[in-house]
């Protein structure tokens, strides 16, 4: 069979000549010196040595049915959860910390920043999804950056994801996940207490934006 006409052989420089190395032969020594990641320049691919461990833990997923309009609801958190982006929290920290935190607190009272906005449902709709969607992930610097300095694989519990989205009845619904539950699992005091502070900061936002604190993010 021909190969098709934009195929085109190689055109080596005149110095330089096709070589195939032989399987099981010497090494090539124009090869370059520097092996790529996971590799061992003499004896080949490298392997690593792993502790492997699982933590089964136990999560709580809050749904809360409002009767709130959907644009009404999202406008009210983006305007109490202001944006923050980690490049944007860079650029005001200026090496003060406690100064940050305390920015932070002035500009939200609940603690809490919007660090990523999704809107999966312009996506979605030319799928044929009839509900309308936004996720937000949001993060209490404040506690966040405590846990860390204890744990840190804390951070993935400490970023929180909300979604709200509409249904087929009137409303919006709100889902998202009790930050204690999860922060529990990892067995310190002291984690489990900033899990139970960012339960309390959760219920703060969502009395802010005009909805009741529900049970599980007592004070």
């Amino acid at each position: 069979m021909r190969a098709p006409p934009e195929w085109k052989r190689l055109q080596l420089p005149s110095n330089i000549s096709a070589y195939t190395p032989p399987r099981n032969g010497p090494r090539d020594p124009r090869r370059a010196e520097h092996p790529g990641p996971g590799a061992d320049r003499d004896n080949g691919p490298m392997s690593y040595g792993v502790e492997e461990t699982v933590t089964e833990h136990r999560a709580l997923r809050l749904r809360l049915a409002t009767t709130a309009h959907f644009d009404s609801l999202v406008a009210a958190f983006e305007t109490t959860v202001p944006a923050l982006s980690d490049e944007e929290a860079l650029t005001q920290l200026a090496s003060d910390w406690a100064a940050f935190v305390r920015g932070l607190e002035w500009e939200s009272p609940s603690g809490f920043v919007r660090t990523a906005t999704w809107r999966p449902s312009d996506l979605l709709q030319h799928a044929g999804s009839r509900s309308r969607s936004v996720v937000w992930t949001i993060v209490h610097h404040a506690i966040a950056a405590r846990l860390h300095r204890i744990e840190p694989a804390t951070i993935r519990d400490t970023h929180l994801r909300i979604q709200a989205h509409t249904t087929a009845r009137p409303g919006t619904v709100l889902t998202l996940d009790v930050p204690s539950a999860q922060l529990r699992s990892f067995g310190t005091n002291k984690i489990t207490q900033g899990g139970a502070e960012l339960d309390r900061a959760l219920g703060d936002l969502l009395e802010d934006i005009g909805l009741p604190r529900p049970s599980a993010l007592r004070r």
